[in-house]
């Protein structure tokens, strides 16, 4: 037997993206170290739930070093009662002169006595100056090299394991399990927080497929915190308040589907907003397309969360339009046939151009032309 199926996690929902006077001790002391939220720990019992349910379950489950990481992962370990082991080739990714070193084996297993002393020696160590792209993707070629290597060697009987890790080194690691050339090469990989990726070995025994990627519709409040490679190295919260078309009455059919969809569990619901720098921007759903306008407020608004903390302050809002997409049946004559019939229509002549007529005027005109 042979190592055939890997299963590829992200974290759960992280307690330092709750308000700061929600958020919650350190417990390794680590900068940029924080544990799950309340939120997160549900989360990774879902997926634990979910993934005893796949055919085949992990024999083994590795994990990150960080905190998140392994309360992530340690759920899944114990109700399939498999070894749980760190890896700190499936570190975070920091980037150059940010680097942070995970706590000890030793220290973790303060905080997680389930943590197995073997394989203690690690695939590989990220650098402790930080990495770009590029070396994170390098990073992840030579986890991959080694850890199949280990596993042949180690572990010749165990078929199914499980990884769990960050965003960035999730998204790296898939695109090295699939034969891409870099982060930003090929299919994009879901990275939501506890989203789940599966993995299976061809018959050539050398390249990988994926067959679920980015699952997260076990999860009771379905994708939340997306993360992608982006142009972008900084990243700020943006507040905008969205003021919706009033409802017109029992007649408002995307209230009625919002209300349906609901009744039946599905949560799948995204608003997707583009061109918040633009004086239009365009929302659209699930349930419909909506295009607003920016309102200068006359004052602030203060903004709060579900549990009535003021997050922030606005002094702008966004008024929606409800609207929808119309399909147009493709006109294949050429722009001039369209305009002649326009230019008929206004002057009250309906009469309609033919357009083997219209084609041969065209290349009348074409050949009386003088070449450049």
């Amino acid at each position: 037997m042979v190592l055939h199926t890997v299963y590829v996690v992200r974290h759960g929902y992280r307690s330092n993206w709750l308000p700061e006077n929600e958020q919650l001790p350190i417990p390794t002391g680590i900068k940029r170290d924080p544990p799950l939220a309340p939120h997160g720990l549900e989360q990774a019992k879902e997926l634990a739930e979910f993934v005893n349910k796949q055919s085949p379950k992990p024999q083994l489950v590795f994990s990150s070093p960080f905190y998140r990481c392994l309360q992530t992962a340690e759920p899944t370990a114990k109700l399939l009662n498999v070894p749980f082991i760190m890896d700190r080739g499936l570190g975070e990714y920091f980037h150059p002169n940010e680097a942070v070193t995970a706590a000890s084996l030793e220290e973790l297993k303060g905080f997680f006595p389930i943590l197995h002393n073997e394989m203690e020696t690690n695939t590989v160590v990220p650098s402790l100056e930080g990495e770009t792209e590029t070396q994170l993707f390098q990073r992840c070629v030579e986890f991959w090299k080694l850890f199949l290597q280990r596993m042949e060697t180690e572990y010749p009987d165990i078929e199914c394991v499980m990884l769990a890790t960050h965003a960035a080194t999730k998204i790296a690691l898939s695109k090295v399990i699939t034969g891409h050339s870099s982060v930003r090469d090929g299919e994009k990989f879901g990275a939501a927080t506890c989203s789940f990726d599966k993995f299976h070995r061809n018959e050539d025994g050398k390249s990988w497929t994926i067959d679920i990627n980015g699952e997260t519709s076990f999860l009771s409040k379905g994708a939340e915190r997306v993360w992608e490679f982006s142009e972008e190295e900084d990243y700020v919260d943006v507040l905008v308040n969205l003021v919706m078309p009033e409802n017109e009455g029992d007649d408002n059919e995307l209230q009625k589907r919002i209300a349906y969809r609901r009744e039946g569990g599905v949560n799948g619901n995204q608003l997707k907003i583009q061109g918040l720098g633009e004086k239009e921007v365009l929302a659209t759903s699930n349930d419909g397309t909506m295009v607003g306008q920016w309102q200068k407020l006359v004052g602030s608004e203060l903004v709060f969360d579900e549990h009535g903390q003021c997050v922030g302050v606005v002094d702008g809002h966004i008024v929606m339009e409800s609207g929808h997409f119309v399909e147009k049946e493709w006109d294949g004559r050429s722009l001039r046939a369209r305009a002649l019939e326009l230019a008929n229509k206004l002057e009250g002549n309906e009469k309609k151009v033919d357009v083997n007529e219209d084609v041969n005027l065209e290349k009348e005109v074409q050949e009386s032309e003088p070449s450049v």
